[in-house]
This record gives C-alpha cells, structure tokens and sequence, in this order.
C-alpha cells in the first residue's frame, strides 16, 4: 500500500504542477490576448485619426479650389472694368478734344467779327503735331485719317468751315 500512496501521492503533485503550468499559462495568454488587444485599439485609433486628417484635407482643398475659382472672376471682372474704363476715358478724351477745338474756332470767329479782320485759317500741315495723350503722344486730329463722320472724332468742326 505504501506504494500504491507513493503513486497517488505523485501524481497529485503531477497535477499540481500540472495545474500550475496551466494558469501560468493562461495568464501569460491573457495578457498577450489584453497587450494584442490593446494593439489593435491603437491601430484602430491610429486609422480613424489618418480618415480624418484625409476627410479634413479632402475639404482644405476644396475650399481652396471654391476661393481659386473666386479671385479668377474677380481678375477677369477687374480686368473687363479696366478696359471699359480705357474706353470711356479715350472717348471722353476725343469729345473733350473736340468741344476745345470747337470753342477754340469759335473764339476765333467771334474775335475776327468784333475786331473786324479775317479769321486766321489754320496751316495745312502734311504732318501734324502731336498732342499729348494718356498712352503716349497722339497724332494730331486733323490729319487726313480722321474719320469725320464719327461725332467722337476730335476736331470734328471741320465739317462746320
């Protein structure tokens, strides 16, 4: 009987041991189980932080691309103003050139009629002076390339000698 105890008694201490080794080992397992875990948290938080600096950038660019698309229309409205207001002050340039001149021939008559003498007539000039102008200097109106039928054309008194 001493033997037979002797066994039981080993193999009670086999299944201690034997128990021992298998909560340890649980417990290891569970704490790779809880550090894997852990983990795939972070790796979780990792790539929701990664969509939304994407989603955030994604809607940078296209708020950029909305203002883009605004300061190119207000260049291209700025641009058609600008050469609109070109046109409007060479217009008023070339109407007020020719009201001047207009007045200028007719300080010039009513000069010659209260005086008494002829009216001086001006020089035909093969080439006429030029008069200043907000691009540069501007061939003189009474050239023969003066379209006098346009009522916008300076000098256009010639029509009244």
């Amino acid at each position: 009987m001493q033997v037979l105890r002797f066994r039981t008694l080993e193999r009670s201490h086999f299944w201690v041991a034997i128990t021992v080794l298998a909560i340890a080992n649980a417990m290891s397992f569970s704490l790779l189980v809880r550090d894997e875990m852990a983990a795939a948290e972070a790796r979780l938080a990792v790539a929701r932080a990664n969509n939304e600096i994407a989603a955030m950038r994604t809607r940078s660019e296209a708020a950029f691309a909305s203002q883009q698309a605004t300061l190119d229309q207000i260049h291209q409205e700025v641009a058609r103003l600008n050469a609109r207001l070109d046109d409007r002050d060479e217009r008023d340039h070339y109407a007020l050139a020719a009201a001047n001149k207009r007045i200028d021939w007719l300080e010039t008559l009513v000069y010659s009629e209260v005086t008494g003498s002829a009216p001086a007539t001006p020089a035909a000039a093969s080439n006429p002076p030029l008069t200043p102008g907000r691009h540069g200097p501007q061939p003189h109106a009474s050239s023969s390339s003066a379209d006098l039928s346009d009522p916008l054309v300076p000098h256009a008194e010639n029509d009244l000698r």
